[in-house]
């Protein structure tokens, strides 16, 4: 999601094994320079770029995903919900986010609160302060295991 340019699409086809990586975006220009990068960088075999809203995922997408990476600081929230729809019962997110130090657990609820409604539950929360943004502001990266709450 929010795949800009496709600087970690591109990464992660070079230097990982994926079959397939769908790269994700809203903005025409990111788009057309993403399919540029990726032949430069020669993975078009393993980048499939689409140019959609994320919020639209769950209609485009025929598979589901088992990695999710929401590079998008200031608003990964609003779509967290559209991730899990797309994601497997087993899916791994990296979240972003710019939070001061005090709201971080916050956020962090607020997600298992979403997740709670799509009836997936949050585990393995990592966070990792990446660098400051502000005076007692970071930008964050959350590595969140989404596993569905299966029925019992």
């Amino acid at each position: 999601m929010f795949a800009g340019v496709a600087p970690f699409s591109i990464m992660i086809a070079k230097y990982s094994k994926p079959r397939i990586i769908y790269a994700v975006d809203k903005n025409k220009k990111a788009v057309e320079l993403a399919k540029q990068n990726i032949k430069r960088n020669n993975v078009l075999d393993k980048v499939e770029i689409i140019y959609a809203d994320a919020k639209r995922l769950d209609k485009i997408l025929t598979n589901k995903a088992d990695r999710i990476i929401m590079n998008l600081p200031f608003s990964a929230h609003k779509f967290f919900t559209n991730a899990l729809k797309i994601a497997k019962d087993s899916c791994k997110i990296h979240y972003y986010d710019v939070l001061k130090e005090e709201k971080i657990q916050d956020r962090i609820n607020e997600l298992k609160k979403m997740a709670d409604k799509e009836k997936f539950i949050l585990t393995n929360i990592e966070i990792r302060k990446i660098k400051t943004y502000a005076p007692r502001e970071f930008y964050i990266g959350i590595d969140i295991t989404a596993q569905k709450n299966m029925p019992t």
